[in-house]
């Protein structure tokens, strides 16, 4: 073997664990509950976390008015440029598989400097949760339970963090 093949071998078996050892979030809170905890926790890759999601309500009406919430961006490495948030709606059919996966809205990170950048420490951004049958996706979203995923992406779309809350769709 050569030492390139091994340092293949090595990366393959650190990303492979990183994905094993990740865990999802717990859900958020809605007004007036406690506090549920943290979102994924952050990987040695990227030292990004998501915590304290709070939705303005968990019921989102499909294709009405969008629900605010606020989250803390947590970033415990260097600083990051073009970095976006972008939030995703996913139903379950009875057999357990995504029957539907939609956008549920997405922007750059505003943490106080130039859009899209992400300083070290601790930012706390608001937007907007939609669903919508037109956004970008699959399968038509339907009344009921769901789960809102809001997740950190890097400049080239890579997952830094995420957290998902349990939602109602009407």
């Amino acid at each position: 073997m050569t030492s390139r093949t091994l340092i293949r071998a090595a990366t393959a078996v650190a990303a492979i664990a990183v994905v094993m050892s990740a865990c999802i979030g717990d859900p958020v809170t809605a007004p007036g509950a406690p506090d549920l905890g943290k979102g994924k926790p952050p990987t040695q890759a990227s030292n990004v976390s998501l915590a304290n999601l709070v939705l303005e309500s968990t019921t989102l009406p499909i294709g009405g008015t969008a629900v605010n919430y606020t989250v803390d961006i947590v970033n415990d490495g260097r600083r990051r440029t073009v970095v976006t948030l972008q939030g995703s709606i996913y139903t379950l059919g009875t057999d357990g598989v995504v029957n539907a996966s939609r956008a549920a809205g997405g922007t750059e990170v505003t943490c106080g400097l130039a859009g899209g950048t992400l300083p070290h420490g601790t930012c706390t951004m608001g937007f907007t949760a939609q669903a919508s049958n037109t956004t970008g996706g699959d399968g038509t979203l339907v009344a009921g339970p769901a789960t809102f995923t809001l997740a950190v992406l890097d400049a080239d779309g890579s997952q830094l963090a995420y957290m998902v809350a349990p939602v109602t769709l009407q």
